[in-house]
C-alpha cells in the first residue's frame, strides 16, 4: 500500500474533489491527472515543472494505470461490486505514481517566479494545444481565485 503522508498526496486529496469533472475530462484526452496535480502542486510551491524522462514512472502509468482503468471502466456495466474494488485498487496504484512523482519532483524542481506558474505548469502537461481546453480553463480559474 502506498504512503497517503507526502505533500504530493496531500494536495491531491485537499483539491481534487472540486476538480473532479475538469481532471477527468483532461483524462478522457489522454492527459495524466497524476501529474496535472503534481504540476499544480509545484506551482503552489512557487517551482516550475522539470523535463521528466523517469522510464519506471512513465512505464507504470502506460503498463498499469491505464490497462487497469480499461478493465475498471469495462466492469462498470457488468459487475457493480467489482467495479468499486477496481476503483479502490486503481486509487492504490494512482498513489504509487503520486509517491514516485513526489520522490522525483522532490529533487529536480527549479524555484521561479513566474506570475503565473499554474499556467505555465498546467501547460507543461498537458501541451499548449489544450491550454485553452473548458477543462483546462476551468482548472486555471480555480487556481487563480
Amino acid at each position: 500500500m502506498a504512503t497517503n503522508t507526502n505533500e504530493l498526496w496531500q494536495f491531491a486529496l485537499l483539491h481534487y474533489d472540486e476538480l473532479k469533472d475538469p481532471l477527468l475530462g483532461l483524462q478522457a484526452k489522454g492527459i495524466r491527472v497524476n501529474w496535472v496535480l503534481a504540476a499544480l502542486w509545484l506551482a503552489s510551491q512557487s517551482k516550475r515543472w522539470p523535463l521528466i524522462d523517469d522510464a519506471a514512472l512513465i512505464d507504470h502509468h502506460e503498463r498499469v494505470i491505464k490497462p487497469f482503468r480499461v478493465e475498471r471502466m469495462r466492469l462498470k456495466a457488468v459487475d457493480e461490486p467489482a467495479y468499486e474494488r477496481a476503483k479502490s485498487d486503481e486509487i492504490e496504484l494512482e498513489k504509487i505514481e503520486l509517491q514516485g512523482l513526489y520522490c522525483l519532483l522532490t529533487n529536480a524542481v527549479v524555484v521561479s517566479d513566474n506570475d503565473d506558474l499554474f499556467a505555465d505548469n498546467l501547460s507543461a502537461v498537458i501541451g499548449h494545444a489544450l491550454m485553452g481546453n473548458d477543462d483546462a480553463l476551468k482548472i486555471r480559474h480555480y487556481f487563480q481565485r
